[in-house]
């Protein structure tokens, strides 16, 4: 017999509820309570009173996340009611959004546009988002779903993501879950069916989601009133290589037919914006664009000469540090040196890059946001959408591979709008990694992809077997495996899982048609072109931003095109202003002529001169705007360590030095 069932459990949960006068100690809430161990029983925890505390199913499922206990189905239900009772009111008494702020978030009022693009998304219009992080993206679909009557699904790119964005909607009382590989088979349907009964107001999933043909199978029955994408740039940045899967988005829309679909990102030039809209076949959206800008975060890029020099920086750095700092290095083989070599000089941090067991990426996370670990080496796995808010330095250990993912990185300090500090530590070295990263991993030669393709199809035919096992190294190209293997599952060719350095691979269908496929060939046509589109990137970014003179802050807006934006905004104001005003004068000196009995020829040509003499002034004004849009900074603190230079002619380390304290 189950040990929660038994008598024994049954005395002990009555005392610890009758000690703790039947409420949540947390919350004081007394309906569907639970009572939790402190110490868990599976890590030596006792079932005795001083180890029990009394939870509420809200509170309790917002601590037990990680071990994939969430909203128990009674209060699911009761949970999506009290939405349900909510909507009723909501639309029956007319109030506004602000009352669904209030009382679903807690929250008095909106930030910059949130309240404009949750009214476009409430009247069903299809649209893309561009937000500085930290401004409060989520807010703005998670709002219009539980507004809307059906099930919002939020594709998001990362494990980290969708756990985060749960637990805090959970603590909030709000019906939502997620569904990705954490989970076992039993969990996943289990949270299928729930989804299938519309019992979620959002479900987050990977875009991998939708090529399971069980999730295939459900998805017609599927009641969806909003489709959002969550860091909509990874559509254009991993769409055609190593997540092929995001190319399907567009087909599943058609499946489900929401009311519109929202795409959201912090960073979009216009090339990505039109390859976002392209590639989830956007209908007219509207596009919100509130800025680029970070003024708290001061940009600052050192050449170093060797990796000692890098290294001996970096402890300068970290010595001084009082504060939460992320440091971003390539590859999980640095990150892993790089933490060792710190150990050994006594600096404690922790690590998080993709291949890291579920339990330990969570386990570092949690140690992270807690406080526990000050500083974390991460790769990019780290970071996308994950809210700390008072991380006070960025340090680029290795460059990233071009200014959109740098600039990405960056935002993740400050987002508490206090001062804060990008630092990045830039060796020549650094590029011909990311070079190497680009050609063998990302965007792998074509050669290389067709090698592994064609070893695959002869180890088929050795058996004839519809399932093999082999371990990584056995490929031709190993390093170029796993967008190879992407692509054919994209394409139903195969089905496969990556299990620690190994591949269990199920043929689908004959590998031998794929010479004659036309999708094959426009995806390696494609790959083709992201691959020399990305080395261009990362030219520019090393070549443009980390190695010219010039201020950082504004390369980075001119290259979001914020500087030309803003002025062409201010300018075609100040153009219309001057027009009527020109109308006017023209008016009121005809009036005044006539009154004085001046030929009529005489006051029209009197008055253009007057108009004339006003436009010269007003061409000066004009000059003035573009002086002033040549020395446009944005800053709020120095701007980068060029500005710095510039002013103080002497570069020094602590420039900042109430940054590398954290603020007051």
């Amino acid at each position: 017999m189950d040990f929660y069932q038994s008598e024994k459990w049954e005395k002990i949960r009555k005392k610890v509820l009758e000690r703790d006068g039947h409420c949540c100690i947390k919350c004081g809430g007394k309906s569907f309570l639970h009572v939790h161990h402190l110490i868990p029983r599976s890590e030596g925890g006792k079932d005795e009173p001083s180890n029990l505390v009394t939870f509420c199913e809200k509170c309790h499922s917002g601590i037990h996340i990680e071990r994939q206990v969430f909203l128990g189905e009674r209060f699911l239900r009761y949970a999506r009611n009290l939405i349900l009772t909510f909507q009723r009111i909501f639309f029956k008494k007319g109030y506004n959004i602000e009352y669904a702020l209030k009382n679903c978030f807690g929250w008095s009022s909106f930030r910059h546009a949130q309240k404009e693009i949750i009214n476009t998304i409430l009247s069903k219009k299809d649209t893309l988002v561009i937000m500085p992080t930290g401004s409060g993206k989520s807010l703005c679909y998670q709002l219009p779903a539980i507004l809307f009557p059906n099930t919002t699904i939020i594709i998001s790119p990362l494990i980290a993501l969708m756990r985060d964005q749960v637990q805090k909607l959970h603590q909030k009382g709000i019906p939502a879950t997620f569904i990705n590989s954490t989970l076992d088979r039993k969990e996943k349907e289990r949270r299928l069916k729930l989804v299938e009964e519309d019992l979620f107001k959002l479900v987050y999933i990977a875009p991998e989601r939708f090529l399971v043909e069980k999730f295939q199978q459900i998805l017609p029955q599927l009641k969806v009133s909003l489709f959002v994408v969550d860091e909509a740039h990874c559509i254009e940045m991993w769409g055609d290589s190593f997540r092929p899967a995001y190319l399907k988005l567009k087909e599943m829309i058609k499946i489900l037919k929401p009311f519109c679909v929202a795409a959201f990102t912090a960073t979009a030039n216009s090339f990505t914006q039109k390859a976002i809209i392209e590639k989830l076949g956007l209908r007219d959206p509207q596009v919100f664009i509130t800025g680029f800008n970070r003024p708290n975060i001061s940009l600052n890029v050192f050449q170093c000469k060797s990796e000692e020099t890098k290294r001996r920086f970096l402890i300068k750095i970290l010595t001084k540090l009082k504060k939460p700092a992320i440091v971003y290095v390539s590859t999980i083989e640095r990150a892993r040196n790089l933490r060792n070599f710190l150990k050994e000089k006594g600096i404690k941090t922790g690590i998080y890059h993709g291949q890291m067991p579920t339990k330990e990426r969570s386990d570092s996370q949690d140690g992270f946001f807690g406080g526990k670990e000050k500083i974390l080496i991460a790769t990019k796995a780290f970071g996308m959408g994950v809210d700390k808010k008072d991380i006070r330095i960025i340090i680029h250990y290795n460059i990233p591979q071009n200014l959109e993912e740098y600039f990405q990185e960056v935002g993740r300090a400050g987002r508490d709008g206090k001062p804060a500090m990008a630092i990045m530590l830039y060796h020549s070295d650094d590029k011909e990694l990311q070079e190497w990263l680009i050609k063998e991993s990302e965007y792998p030669a074509v050669e290389k992809i067709w090698a592994n393709w064609k070893w695959l199809e002869n180890k088929f035919k050795e058996g004839n077997l519809k399932l093999i096992n082999f371990a990584k190294p056995s490929l031709p190209f190993r390093i170029a495996a796993d967008t190879s293997f992407k692509i054919l599952k994209a394409e139903k060719y195969i089905d496969f899982d990556s299990l620690s350095g190994s591949y269990r691979v199920t043929l689908l269908k004959p590998l031998s048609s794929l010479y004659s496929s036309s999708n094959i060939s426009k995806k390696l046509n494609q790959l083709e072109k992201k691959q020399a589109k990305a080395l261009k990137d990362l030219e520019e970014f090393c070549h443009d931003f980390i190695l010219k003179r010039g201020c950082r802050r504004k390369y980075i807006l001119n290259y979001f095109e914020e500087t030309e934006r803003k002025f062409k905004e201010k300018g075609r104001q100040l153009k219309q202003f001057e027009i009527v005003k020109s109308v006017i004068i023209f008016i009121a000196g005809i009036i005044f002529f006539s009154l004085f009995h001046f030929p009529l020829l005489f006051s029209f040509l009197f008055t253009l001169g007057l108009i004339g003499l006003y436009h010269k002034f007003y061409e000066k004004r004009y000059k003035n705007l573009t002086k002033e849009q040549e020395k446009f900074t944005f800053c709020d603190v120095p701007c980068c360590d060029i500005c710095e230079l510039k002013e103080k002619k002497k570069l020094k380390l602590a420039f900042h030095p109430q940054l590398l304290a954290g603020p007051n």
